[in-house]
């Protein structure tokens, strides 16, 4: 299978900008330490078309097979991530949002305030993360296997028997 590809997009807004670089820089190390590919790393401003823009770029352009967003998740009128990530993807992947919600609600009850969204584009998964650095690595630990698997199912280089097995549970 070809290495799978990560782009990271982090939310630049009123964080501190020394919390806004640890978020970004705590995911991009933690796919590199997953030996993982980084296909893209920016930043943009709260505006939801720029971010809809944006992720369609890096889905259809650059065919990033996953995109970790981070901030843009919360209550205020500029958290917009969620409502551009539903514009553009084309199936929803509640699984993913929902056990980082559920998990580190354990280690805050803040969590409950999370509205991130998962989804499909093509053949690339878009993933919401919180914006806040100290729950990214947690929330990343949670999900990073089930997503490669994700990403093979998409790349269709997992056989639909084993799909077949996996859905009906047989050995």
């Amino acid at each position: 299978m070809d290495s799978i590809k990560f782009s990271i997009l982090t939310l630049d807004y009123k964080l501190d900008r020394n919390d806004k670089e640890l978020t970004g820089k705590i995911i991009y190390d933690y796919i590199k330490e997953k030996s993982l590919n980084v296909l893209d790393y920016s930043t943009i401003k709260e505006d939801k078309d720029a971010i809809k823009e944006k992720l369609i770029y890096l889905c259809e352009e650059l065919k990033s097979d996953v995109v970790l967003t981070n901030g843009g998740t919360g209550f205020s009128k500029r958290d917009v991530m969620p409502e551009a990530t539903l514009e553009v993807i084309e199936k929803q992947i509640p699984g993913f949002s929902e056990i980082i919600r559920c998990k580190t609600y354990d280690m805050t009850k803040e969590a409950i305030l999370y509205r991130g969204i998962s989804g499909i584009r093509n053949k690339s998964i878009i993933i919401n993360l919180d914006g806040r650095p100290n729950y990214i690595r947690q929330s990343l630990d949670l999900i990073i296997g089930p997503l490669i698997y994700g990403v093979k199912i998409l790349k269709e280089s997992v056989s639909d028997s084993i799909i077949e097995k996996i859905v009906n549970c047989k050995q």
